[in-house]
């Protein structure tokens, strides 16, 4: 088994590439390992993955001649720590299949080094994750980009079976999502060759995959022909894409394989009233469970779902339901007030029954009397100390809302904080309205257990973003920045701190607005009788803790909301922390002494008023310090600022109906992923207004254009990057 096949959770999140005379924060210290490999090149990075047998780490590789740089995956398995078995056959087996393999939708080595015991597999880096997490956070696709990707993936297919290999694993998990937003297959750990040296075929005995995905043949235990059971697991992956749930229940085996070949199964109702009946076919001649009956992959490739002009015919309806929605729009809905369609969460909700999701603490008492009230409540997407979130539904008459549930469980927190913090979070909480605060839907008791029902943030935190972009560019920070700066404001004039403000709780809709989350610390900041008052409390992360609070002194938590508000947009701008926080010492004198500046590879294209504004908010000298109503006024957040920022942007070409493979080959001619996200103006209520999007038409922003993410430990609402506290 690879490391692939132990952790079905992918972790491609790109972090800042690294510069000699760069500030940000480093990862670790300097090996043997490392001073060889940047010896070739090389330069291993952060950790984006781990297995039973190996890991998978970002990686940077400098080309000689130019000087120019690639981000890549790099997989490190340590023969050491691997069964016989493991090392003697399928890791050799591995190795050879993939050195050989050139397509463009294939994920392409770039190298294997051995350096004993080790061995290290740089591949081509997949920016936005694996095909599940995307489904699992859309929902299901429209059929138009259904379409482009399945084409994509039977073509991969064919040239491995064209060559006589068998993947033997194909899933969704399995196929990864580039910067360009093409796909790739991924992972041959399972493959095999299928012809023996004479040109006899090859027939599997092996229980290889997973069994959500596996042929009936291969459930049976029987002897397989692994080119028709890598058929099979296409239907699977192609029926996922278009319902965004799985067919088959994999909990029992065996009402798995009888459904199987019973052919029990069905396109969702309200998928199936808009599919077309050529998809609807093919998918039955797929997921046919007598082999002789089953259709083969070139017919597959021929089949007439797949053709040009269907993919004209696709686009064109796709248009006309985009142009519905912007009417909608246009006649008076503000834009995070429109519900997502009724299917999402439940889409949502099946793919996770089938993923390795795990389910919230709940007694059967609770869920009846939630349901009384409206409430479903799904799959774990956080956890912290003293709370756990899911996401849930609310239903109401013929409207399912999708929402993210904090639940604290007060018997087993701290006395302080049942009685100190928890009631100061609720009573500011359920005060707010703003449209970049994150909204309370409603707050239940039962018992011990309190049920913070609130919006979902379906594209998860700032932090994430920005390690899997590698930095935003000046205008889309523009945008987001001021949204930020409002929903402070808002707070501010109502005499509210944050006092944690930091980029894993900033969150970021299905509309690609931001919202500020987590009041855990917040308090309000004059008394009773009207006074001021100042915190002593230490709250927070320290990298983003202003001076005065890491000196440990009484503070202004405004002031200090101030400070960390500069260190996000310092952020944004780099990709990288302003200070290193791992010596708290340094970081304090780094702070008073200013020691900090922007990378080398981003501040000579900022604009000159950024840079003025990042200065003014991290500076220690509290009279000197921008108050917030200054930050707000700046010149940078002007609206002819934002028009110069825009008008100087690269107007995009549409990528995903273009389906233009042929760049995947020329690292260097890719686009900056950060480019391709949905950019738009910040409008007075913080929506934004459209421009292009990844499907390649003019559309609201809403059609999510997301990457893949893990699953958080962070309690934060609605996080599903990694945990919070993580640093770039």
């Amino acid at each position: 088994m690879t490391s692939e096949q132990a952790d079905d959770t992918r972790l491609y999140e790109a972090e800042p590439q690294a510069e000699k005379d760069d500030v940000g924060v480093p990862l670790t210290e300097k090996t043997s390992e490392d001073n060889a490999l940047e010896k070739k090149g090389y330069r291993l990075m952060e950790l984006i993955g781990l297995g039973s047998y190996g890991k998978v780490r970002l990686a940077e590789f400098k080309h000689y001649r130019g000087g120019a740089t690639e981000t890549l995956a790099c997989k490190i398995v340590n023969k050491n720590e691997c069964p016989k078995e493991f090392v003697r056959k399928f890791f050799p087996r591995e190795l050879d299949i993939i050195v050989t393999m050139d397509h463009a939708n294939i994920i392409r080595v770039h190298s294997i080094l051995l350096r004993e015991p080790k061995i290290y597999i740089f591949m081509q880096h997949a920016q936005f994750g694996d095909m599940l997490e995307y489904i699992m956070k859309v929902g299901a696709l429209p059929e138009g980009q259904a379409q482009v990707w399945f084409k994509q993936l039977i073509g991969g297919l064919i040239y491995c079976h064209e060559r006589n290999i068998a993947h033997r694993d194909l899933k969704c998990e399995n196929v990864l999502i580039t910067a360009n937003w093409n796909i790739k297959l991924t992972d041959f750990g399972f493959a095999r060759r299928t012809k023996n040296p004479d040109g006899t075929d090859v027939l599997s005995e092996t229980y290889c995959g997973s069994a959500a995905y596996a042929a009936p043949e291969v459930i049976r235990g029987q002897r397989y022909d692994p080119k028709n059971s890598d058929i099979w697991s296409t239907g699977i992956i192609l029926y996922i894409m278009l319902n965004g749930s799985m067919p088959f229940s994999d909990g029992n085996i065996k009402k798995l394989l009888e459904d199987q070949e019973n052919g029990r199964w069905e396109m969702r109702a309200r998928v199936a009233a808009k599919t077309s009946q050529h998809v609807k076919t093919l998918l039955k001649k797929i997921l046919e469970p007598v082999i002789p009956a089953r259709i083969s992959l070139r017919l597959i490739g021929e089949d007439e779902w797949l053709t040009d002009e269907m993919q004209e015919q696709l686009y064109k309806s796709w248009t006309k339901m985009i142009e519905a929605n912007k009417k909608v729009d246009r006649e008076g809905h503000h834009l995070d007030d429109v519900h997502r369609p009724v299917e999402t969460c439940a889409k949502q909700k099946d793919a996770h029954d089938h993923s390795t999701g795990t389910k919230c603490s709940r007694r059967p008492s609770e869920e009846i009397a939630l349901g009384k009230k409206g409430y479903v409540l799904g799959d774990k997407i956080g956890e912290g100390s003293y709370a756990e979130v899911c996401l849930a539904e609310f239903h109401k008459v013929d409207k399912i809302q999708v929402l993210a549930c904090k639940i604290v469980d007060r018997s087993k927190c701290p006395k302080e904080f049942v009685k100190k913090f928890f009631p100061r979070e609720l009573e500011i909480i359920k005060s707010l309205d703003h449209p970049n605060i994150v909204r309370i839907h409603s707050i239940l008791e039962r018992h011990q257990r309190i049920y913070i029902f609130m919006q979902y943030a379906e594209n998860g935190n700032l932090l994430d973003h920005v390690k899997r972009t590698l930095g935003l560019s000046e205008p889309q920070s523009h945008v987001w920045f001021k949204q930020l700066v409002g929903g402070l404001l808002y707070l501010h004039q109502r005499d509210i701190a944050h006092r944690d403000l930091k980029c894993e709780n900033i969150l970021i809709t299905g509309k690609w607005n931001i919202k500020i989350g987590d009041f855990g610390f917040s308090r309000r900041c004059t008394s009773e009788s009207g006074k001021r008052c100042l915190s002593d409390t230490y709250c927070g992360s320290v990298a983003y803790g202003a001076p005065e609070v890491i000196r440990g002194e009484p503070y202004n938590p405004k002031m200090s909301d101030i400070w960390s508000l500069g260190v996000i947009l310092y952020i944004m701008l780099n990709g990288s922390m302003p200070f290193d926080d791992t010596k708290v010492r340094k970081l304090l004198r780094d702070q008073e002494k200013r020691n900090w500046s922007f990378r080398s590879r981003v501040k000579d294209k900022l604009s000159h008023q950024v840079k003025t504004l990042v200065v003014r908010m991290l500076e220690p000298d509290l009279t000197k310090r921008s108050p917030l109503w200054q930050v707000a006024n700046d010149v940078w957040l002007s609206s002819e600022m934002e028009k110069l920022l825009w008008a100087n942007t690269p107007v995009l070409r549409p990528a995903a109906f273009a389906a233009d493979v042929r760049q995947e080959h020329h690292p260097q001619q890719q686009q900056h992923p950060v480019t391709r996200l949905l950019h738009g103006h910040a409008l007075a209520n913080g929506a934004m207004e459209p421009r292009i999007d990844i499907q390649g038409v003019p559309c609201k922003p809403g059609v999510a254009v997301t990457a893949g993410a893990v699953q958080s430990n962070n309690p934060n609402i609605g996080v599903t990057g990694t945990a919070g506290g993580v640093e770039i």
